[in-house]
């Protein structure tokens, strides 16, 4: 009964040292409420990014930067820094241009941007 005694005494200090240690730290997250157009724009923001990064991957468009001399890392890392105006003015002309036949458009206007950041 001696030993019962001791290992109860011993457990319950450790559990409350334990539990006077984790009610020290704040936690770390805080909920918000989330404004649900501002929920749908940041989706928006990364679907045309998105888009943007996959025109980017495509074989002929780093083929046409490496003929202008752009890197197509640097470009990539230019497309990433843009604003979310940026990106939805750039999104923009990529749905005025014909299909393939405008990527010479798209390239200059990716090379100005480079240049301009």
């Amino acid at each position: 009964m001696n030993k019962l005694h001791h290992f109860a005494k011993v457990a319950g200090c450790g559990i409350i040292t334990s539990m006077l240690v984790l009610s020290l730290y704040p936690p770390a997250l805080n909920a918000t409420m989330v404004d649900t157009g501002a929920a749908i724009n940041a989706t928006l923001n990364q679907q045309e990014r998105n888009r943007i990064r996959d025109t980017l991957n495509r074989e002929e468009v780093q083929s046409q930067l490496l003929f202008l001399g752009v890197d197509p890392l640097q470009a990539q890392a230019r497309v990433d820094a843009l604003t979310e105006s940026e990106a939805q003015i750039l999104s923009k002309h990529l749905d005025g241009m014909p299909a393939g036949a405008g990527m010479v458009n798209f390239l200059l206007l990716v090379l100005i941007l480079v240049l301009i950041l």
